[in-house]
Protein backbone atom coordinates (compact mmCIF):
# COMPACT_ATOMS: atom_id res chain seq x y z
CA UNK A 1 0.00 0.00 0.00
CA UNK A 2 2.74 2.33 0.63
CA UNK A 3 4.93 1.56 -2.38
CA UNK A 4 1.74 1.85 -4.87
CA UNK A 5 -1.22 3.45 -3.37
CA UNK A 6 0.69 6.07 -1.20
CA UNK A 7 3.81 6.80 -2.80
CA UNK A 8 3.51 10.58 -2.02
CA UNK A 9 3.04 10.22 1.66
CA UNK A 10 6.13 8.09 1.44
CA UNK A 11 8.25 10.94 -0.19
CA UNK A 12 6.37 13.29 2.43
CA UNK A 13 7.13 10.95 5.46
CA UNK A 14 10.98 10.92 4.61
CA UNK A 15 11.25 14.80 3.52
CA UNK A 16 9.65 15.45 6.87
CA UNK A 17 12.08 13.10 8.53
CA UNK A 18 15.18 14.97 7.08
CA UNK A 19 13.85 18.78 7.52
CA UNK A 20 13.44 17.57 10.92
CA UNK A 21 16.93 16.11 11.36
CA UNK A 22 17.94 19.39 9.93
CA UNK A 23 15.97 21.26 12.10
CA UNK A 24 16.94 19.78 15.50
CA UNK A 25 20.71 19.59 14.57
CA UNK A 26 20.84 22.98 13.35
CA UNK A 27 19.42 23.72 17.42
CA UNK A 28 21.95 21.64 18.72
CA UNK A 29 24.41 23.43 17.48
CA UNK A 30 23.57 27.04 18.34
CA UNK A 31 22.69 26.13 22.05
CA UNK A 32 25.72 23.45 21.80
CA UNK A 33 23.62 20.82 22.89
CA UNK A 34 25.63 17.21 22.77
CA UNK A 35 24.47 14.49 20.10
CA UNK A 36 24.46 11.66 23.25
CA UNK A 37 21.23 12.28 24.41
CA UNK A 38 19.61 11.68 20.84
CA UNK A 39 21.60 8.48 20.45
CA UNK A 40 20.50 6.96 23.44
CA UNK A 41 16.82 8.16 22.81
CA UNK A 42 16.39 7.43 18.69
CA UNK A 43 18.20 4.39 18.71
CA UNK A 44 16.02 1.83 22.06
CA UNK A 45 13.30 3.47 20.41
CA UNK A 46 13.86 2.11 16.78
CA UNK A 47 15.07 -1.10 17.77
CA UNK A 48 11.90 -1.26 20.27
CA UNK A 49 9.18 -0.39 17.40
CA UNK A 50 11.32 -2.95 14.98
CA UNK A 51 10.72 -5.41 17.60
CA UNK A 52 7.20 -4.31 17.95
CA UNK A 53 6.81 -4.37 14.02
CA UNK A 54 8.30 -8.08 13.08
CA UNK A 55 5.13 -9.70 15.50
CA UNK A 56 2.47 -7.64 13.11
CA UNK A 57 2.10 -9.36 9.81
CA UNK A 58 1.43 -6.13 7.72
CA UNK A 59 3.91 -3.72 9.27
CA UNK A 60 6.67 -6.60 9.40
CA UNK A 61 7.01 -5.55 5.54
CA UNK A 62 7.51 -2.76 6.36
CA UNK A 63 10.43 -2.84 8.39
CA UNK A 64 13.29 -3.20 5.56
CA UNK A 65 11.27 -0.44 3.55
CA UNK A 66 11.81 1.99 6.73
CA UNK A 67 15.53 1.31 7.31
CA UNK A 68 16.44 1.55 3.84
CA UNK A 69 14.48 5.06 3.59
CA UNK A 70 17.03 5.68 6.48
CA UNK A 71 20.46 4.57 4.90
CA UNK A 72 19.32 6.97 1.03
CA UNK A 73 19.12 10.04 2.97
CA UNK A 74 22.87 10.09 3.55
CA UNK A 75 23.62 10.43 -0.22
CA UNK A 76 26.08 12.37 -2.41
CA UNK A 77 24.07 15.44 -2.26
CA UNK A 78 22.77 15.35 1.51
CA UNK A 79 25.72 14.46 3.42
CA UNK A 80 28.02 17.60 1.99
CA UNK A 81 25.00 19.88 2.63
CA UNK A 82 24.05 18.70 6.09
CA UNK A 83 28.12 18.78 6.82
CA UNK A 84 28.56 22.13 5.22
CA UNK A 85 25.26 23.14 7.14
CA UNK A 86 26.82 22.36 10.89
CA UNK A 87 29.91 23.10 10.31
CA UNK A 88 29.54 27.35 9.24
CA UNK A 89 26.51 27.10 11.83
CA UNK A 90 28.74 26.42 14.27
CA UNK A 91 30.99 28.74 13.43
CA UNK A 92 28.80 31.67 13.31
CA UNK A 93 27.70 30.73 16.82
CA UNK A 94 30.84 30.51 18.47
CA UNK A 95 30.68 27.10 19.39
CA UNK A 96 33.50 26.02 17.74
CA UNK A 97 33.23 22.11 17.09
CA UNK A 98 35.24 21.98 14.02
CA UNK A 99 34.73 19.97 10.87
CA UNK A 100 32.93 17.27 13.07
CA UNK A 101 30.27 19.83 13.85
CA UNK A 102 27.85 18.00 11.08
CA UNK A 103 27.90 14.64 11.66
CA UNK A 104 25.73 14.27 14.20
CA UNK A 105 22.85 15.64 11.84
CA UNK A 106 23.71 12.91 9.18
CA UNK A 107 23.15 10.99 11.95
CA UNK A 108 19.88 12.39 12.75
CA UNK A 109 19.21 12.51 8.95
CA UNK A 110 19.34 8.74 9.13
CA UNK A 111 17.14 8.33 11.85
CA UNK A 112 14.38 10.24 11.95
CA UNK A 113 13.72 9.11 8.32
CA UNK A 114 13.02 5.64 9.27
CA UNK A 115 10.93 6.72 12.59
CA UNK A 116 9.00 8.59 10.38
CA UNK A 117 7.96 5.95 7.74
CA UNK A 118 7.08 3.52 10.64
CA UNK A 119 4.81 5.69 11.82
CA UNK A 120 3.63 6.15 8.70
CA UNK A 121 3.43 2.58 8.18
CA UNK A 122 1.26 2.43 11.54
CA UNK A 123 -1.12 4.59 10.38
CA UNK A 124 -2.06 3.07 6.98
CA UNK A 125 -2.05 -0.43 8.93
CA UNK A 126 -5.43 0.24 9.99
CA UNK A 127 -6.77 0.43 6.64
CA UNK A 128 -4.99 -2.11 5.19
CA UNK A 129 -6.33 -5.89 4.79
CA UNK A 130 -4.37 -9.29 5.66
CA UNK A 131 -1.88 -11.22 4.35
CA UNK A 132 -2.92 -13.65 2.27
CA UNK A 133 -1.52 -16.38 -0.66
CA UNK A 134 -1.56 -14.62 -4.23
CA UNK A 135 -4.25 -16.76 -5.62
CA UNK A 136 -6.68 -15.37 -2.95
CA UNK A 137 -5.65 -12.01 -3.35
CA UNK A 138 -6.01 -11.36 -7.05
CA UNK A 139 -9.05 -14.08 -7.24
CA UNK A 140 -12.83 -12.23 -8.48
CA UNK A 141 -13.84 -13.50 -4.72
CA UNK A 142 -11.43 -11.74 -2.66
CA UNK A 143 -11.53 -8.51 -5.09
CA UNK A 144 -12.76 -6.11 -2.15
CA UNK A 145 -9.36 -6.38 -0.04
CA UNK A 146 -7.07 -5.71 -3.25
CA UNK A 147 -8.81 -2.99 -4.05
CA UNK A 148 -8.00 -1.59 -1.03
CA UNK A 149 -4.42 -1.01 -1.77
CA UNK A 150 -5.47 -0.48 -5.75
CA UNK A 151 -7.79 2.10 -7.28
CA UNK A 152 -9.63 -0.10 -9.48
CA UNK A 153 -9.12 -3.62 -11.78
CA UNK A 154 -7.05 -2.46 -14.52
CA UNK A 155 -4.48 -1.38 -11.87
CA UNK A 156 -4.24 -4.39 -10.61
CA UNK A 157 -4.46 -6.35 -13.31
CA UNK A 158 -1.64 -4.26 -14.60
CA UNK A 159 0.65 -5.52 -11.05
CA UNK A 160 0.00 -8.82 -11.70
CA UNK A 161 1.26 -9.18 -14.94
CA UNK A 162 4.24 -6.48 -14.58
CA UNK A 163 4.96 -7.76 -10.77
CA UNK A 164 3.00 -10.87 -9.89
CA UNK A 165 3.01 -14.53 -11.42
CA UNK A 166 1.28 -16.73 -13.94
CA UNK A 167 -0.38 -17.67 -10.85
CA UNK A 168 -2.01 -14.34 -9.55
CA UNK A 169 -2.33 -13.41 -13.41
CA UNK A 170 -4.41 -17.16 -13.81
CA UNK A 171 -6.54 -16.45 -10.34
CA UNK A 172 -7.60 -12.90 -11.75
CA UNK A 173 -9.78 -14.37 -14.14
CA UNK A 174 -12.98 -16.69 -13.58
CA UNK A 175 -11.83 -19.13 -16.28
CA UNK A 176 -9.06 -20.33 -18.32
CA UNK A 177 -10.24 -18.65 -21.64
CA UNK A 178 -10.45 -15.15 -20.07
CA UNK A 179 -6.61 -15.46 -19.25
CA UNK A 180 -5.76 -16.59 -22.85
CA UNK A 181 -7.53 -14.00 -24.81
CA UNK A 182 -6.14 -11.31 -22.56
CA UNK A 183 -2.36 -13.02 -23.24
CA UNK A 184 -3.21 -12.64 -26.64
CA UNK A 185 -3.85 -9.59 -26.93
CA UNK A 186 -0.35 -8.76 -25.55
CA UNK A 187 0.68 -9.55 -29.51
CA UNK A 188 -2.57 -8.44 -31.09
CA UNK A 189 -3.76 -5.13 -29.48
CA UNK A 190 -1.45 -2.35 -28.70
CA UNK A 191 -3.26 -0.34 -27.00
CA UNK A 192 -4.15 -3.59 -24.37
CA UNK A 193 -0.46 -4.42 -24.36
CA UNK A 194 0.42 -0.66 -23.01
CA UNK A 195 -2.29 -1.17 -20.67
CA UNK A 196 -1.01 -4.30 -18.90
CA UNK A 197 2.64 -4.12 -18.58
CA UNK A 198 3.27 -0.20 -18.95
CA UNK A 199 5.70 1.12 -21.44
CA UNK A 200 7.72 -2.58 -21.01
CA UNK A 201 8.72 -4.09 -24.28
CA UNK A 202 7.04 -7.56 -25.14
CA UNK A 203 10.17 -8.99 -25.48
CA UNK A 204 11.09 -8.00 -22.25
CA UNK A 205 7.93 -8.88 -20.32
CA UNK A 206 8.10 -12.46 -21.87
CA UNK A 207 11.95 -12.69 -20.83
CA UNK A 208 12.22 -11.47 -17.12
CA UNK A 209 8.54 -12.22 -16.54
CA UNK A 210 6.54 -14.73 -18.21
CA UNK A 211 6.12 -17.67 -17.31
CA UNK A 212 7.61 -20.86 -19.02
CA UNK A 213 4.35 -21.61 -20.02
CA UNK A 214 3.31 -17.96 -21.02
CA UNK A 215 6.74 -18.06 -22.77
CA UNK A 216 5.66 -20.99 -24.84
CA UNK A 217 2.06 -19.46 -25.23
CA UNK A 218 3.49 -17.02 -27.86
CA UNK A 219 6.65 -18.37 -28.54
CA UNK A 220 7.17 -16.69 -32.08
CA UNK A 221 7.00 -13.08 -30.32
CA UNK A 222 10.81 -13.64 -28.60
CA UNK A 223 13.19 -12.25 -30.37
CA UNK A 224 16.70 -11.38 -30.22
CA UNK A 225 16.02 -7.72 -30.30
CA UNK A 226 14.12 -8.15 -27.47
CA UNK A 227 17.26 -10.25 -25.02
CA UNK A 228 18.94 -6.34 -26.13
CA UNK A 229 16.34 -4.46 -24.29
CA UNK A 230 19.00 -2.28 -22.39
CA UNK A 231 18.50 1.84 -22.85
CA UNK A 232 21.08 3.19 -25.44
CA UNK A 233 24.11 5.20 -23.51
CA UNK A 234 22.76 8.19 -24.77
CA UNK A 235 19.27 7.53 -23.49
CA UNK A 236 20.48 6.53 -20.03
CA UNK A 237 22.97 9.63 -19.94
CA UNK A 238 19.89 12.14 -20.68
CA UNK A 239 17.53 10.18 -17.93
CA UNK A 240 20.31 10.31 -14.87
CA UNK A 241 21.02 14.05 -16.08
CA UNK A 242 17.32 14.92 -15.92
CA UNK A 243 16.90 12.96 -12.68
CA UNK A 244 20.42 14.96 -10.98
CA UNK A 245 18.43 18.27 -12.62
CA UNK A 246 15.28 17.38 -10.55
CA UNK A 247 17.54 16.74 -7.22
CA UNK A 248 20.15 19.58 -7.13
CA UNK A 249 18.48 22.53 -8.64
CA UNK A 250 15.49 22.74 -6.39
CA UNK A 251 17.72 21.89 -3.15
CA UNK A 252 19.98 24.55 -4.45
CA UNK A 253 16.92 27.10 -5.37
CA UNK A 254 15.87 26.36 -1.92
CA UNK A 255 18.94 27.61 -0.25
CA UNK A 256 19.68 30.55 -2.27
CA UNK A 257 16.07 31.74 -1.50
CA UNK A 258 16.22 31.36 2.49
CA UNK A 259 19.98 32.72 1.92
CA UNK A 260 18.80 36.44 -0.03
CA UNK A 261 15.36 36.75 1.22
CA UNK A 262 15.26 35.22 4.65
CA UNK A 263 18.76 35.94 5.83
CA UNK A 264 19.26 39.14 3.66
CA UNK A 265 22.72 37.99 2.97
CA UNK A 266 24.51 38.52 -0.49
CA UNK A 267 25.61 35.55 -2.18
CA UNK A 268 29.10 35.47 -2.16
CA UNK A 269 31.80 33.70 -4.74
CA UNK A 270 29.09 33.50 -7.44
CA UNK A 271 31.64 31.33 -9.49
CA UNK A 272 32.10 29.00 -7.08
CA UNK A 273 28.80 28.43 -6.17
CA UNK A 274 27.58 28.08 -9.73
CA UNK A 275 30.75 25.83 -11.12
CA UNK A 276 30.23 23.33 -7.88
CA UNK A 277 26.55 22.81 -9.07
CA UNK A 278 27.76 22.62 -12.32
CA UNK A 279 30.20 19.76 -11.25
CA UNK A 280 28.06 17.94 -8.67
CA UNK A 281 25.09 17.43 -11.88
CA UNK A 282 27.80 15.99 -14.23
CA UNK A 283 29.44 13.67 -10.74
CA UNK A 284 25.60 13.05 -9.75
CA UNK A 285 24.67 11.76 -13.91
CA UNK A 286 28.20 9.94 -14.44
CA UNK A 287 27.84 8.33 -11.07
CA UNK A 288 24.45 7.03 -11.58
CA UNK A 289 24.91 6.68 -15.50
CA UNK A 290 27.95 4.45 -15.06
CA UNK A 291 25.93 2.51 -12.17
CA UNK A 292 23.09 1.74 -14.29
CA UNK A 293 25.24 1.24 -17.21
CA UNK A 294 28.17 -0.68 -15.48
CA UNK A 295 26.96 -2.33 -12.63
CA UNK A 296 23.56 -3.11 -13.03
CA UNK A 297 23.57 -5.35 -15.70
CA UNK A 298 25.81 -8.14 -13.95
CA UNK A 299 24.06 -7.73 -10.55
CA UNK A 300 20.71 -8.28 -12.36
CA UNK A 301 22.47 -11.26 -13.88
CA UNK A 302 23.68 -12.97 -10.56
CA UNK A 303 20.72 -12.27 -9.18
CA UNK A 304 18.58 -13.77 -11.57
CA UNK A 305 20.80 -16.97 -10.95
CA UNK A 306 21.16 -17.03 -7.33
CA UNK A 307 17.63 -18.56 -6.66
CA UNK A 308 18.89 -21.59 -8.69
CA UNK A 309 21.38 -22.41 -6.09
CA UNK A 310 18.57 -22.75 -3.69
CA UNK A 311 16.16 -24.91 -5.73
CA UNK A 312 16.47 -28.76 -5.21
CA UNK A 313 15.23 -29.14 -8.65
CA UNK A 314 15.15 -26.83 -11.78
CA UNK A 315 11.97 -26.49 -13.72
CA UNK A 316 13.06 -25.15 -17.17
CA UNK A 317 16.79 -23.29 -18.23
CA UNK A 318 17.34 -19.64 -17.93
CA UNK A 319 19.64 -19.26 -20.54
CA UNK A 320 21.81 -21.11 -22.77
CA UNK A 321 25.09 -20.02 -24.39
CA UNK A 322 26.49 -22.36 -26.88
CA UNK A 323 29.87 -21.59 -29.07
CA UNK A 324 30.14 -23.49 -32.52
CA UNK A 325 27.14 -24.39 -32.50
CA UNK A 326 26.44 -27.58 -35.07
CA UNK A 327 22.82 -27.67 -36.55
CA UNK A 328 23.26 -31.15 -37.95
CA UNK A 329 22.35 -31.90 -34.10
CA UNK A 330 18.74 -31.26 -34.44
CA UNK A 331 16.10 -33.26 -34.40
CA UNK A 332 12.06 -33.13 -34.74
CA UNK A 333 9.09 -33.96 -33.21
CA UNK A 334 5.40 -33.81 -33.45
CA UNK A 335 2.30 -33.19 -31.26
CA UNK A 336 -1.36 -35.35 -31.82
CA UNK A 337 -2.68 -31.93 -33.18
CA UNK A 338 0.47 -31.81 -36.09
CA UNK A 339 2.78 -29.19 -34.25
CA UNK A 340 6.33 -29.63 -35.16
CA UNK A 341 8.87 -28.65 -33.00
CA UNK A 342 12.67 -28.72 -33.23
CA UNK A 343 15.05 -29.93 -30.19
CA UNK A 344 18.76 -30.95 -29.33
CA UNK A 345 20.69 -32.59 -26.74
CA UNK A 346 21.96 -30.13 -24.37
CA UNK A 347 24.45 -31.51 -21.62
CA UNK A 348 24.11 -29.79 -18.14
CA UNK A 349 25.64 -30.67 -14.74
CA UNK A 350 26.10 -34.16 -16.69
CA UNK A 351 22.50 -34.79 -17.73
CA UNK A 352 21.62 -34.79 -21.11
CA UNK A 353 17.84 -32.83 -21.50
CA UNK A 354 16.04 -32.13 -24.54
CA UNK A 355 15.75 -28.26 -25.27
CA UNK A 356 13.54 -26.62 -27.98
CA UNK A 357 15.46 -24.75 -31.21
CA UNK A 358 14.26 -21.20 -31.95
CA UNK A 359 15.83 -20.06 -35.20
CA UNK A 360 15.93 -16.54 -34.52
CA UNK A 361 18.58 -17.22 -31.40
CA UNK A 362 21.07 -18.96 -34.05
CA UNK A 363 23.84 -16.14 -35.39
CA UNK A 364 24.89 -18.04 -38.36
CA UNK A 365 27.79 -15.67 -39.03
CA UNK A 366 29.81 -16.20 -35.33
CA UNK A 367 27.76 -19.93 -34.78
CA UNK A 368 26.80 -18.56 -31.40
CA UNK A 369 23.26 -19.75 -30.19
CA UNK A 370 21.86 -18.15 -27.35
CA UNK A 371 18.78 -19.38 -26.00
CA UNK A 372 16.38 -17.29 -23.00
Amino acid sequence: MVLEKYTEWLVLAIGTGVGVAVSIGTLRFYYNISIKPFILILTPLLLIISVYFSFDKNLSGIMGLAWDCGAVTTGAVTVPLVLALGLDVSRTAGKGKGTASGFGVVLLASYLPVLSVMILGYIINFRAPEPTTETNFFSPGKRDNALAIFENDTILLQHAFIKGSETGRRAFFDNEDDYHKVLLSLKTDSSQRSSLIGNMDLDEWLINIASEQERDFLPETISVSGQKSVSSFKNTIKEEAVAGFRAVIPLSLLLIIVLTGFLREKLKYKDEIVLGIVFTLAGITLLTSGIKLGLASPGGEVGAQLPRAFSSEEEFIDRIVINNFDKNLLFHSIAPDGTKKTYFNYTDNKKIRAVEFFEEDFDEESGKYMNT
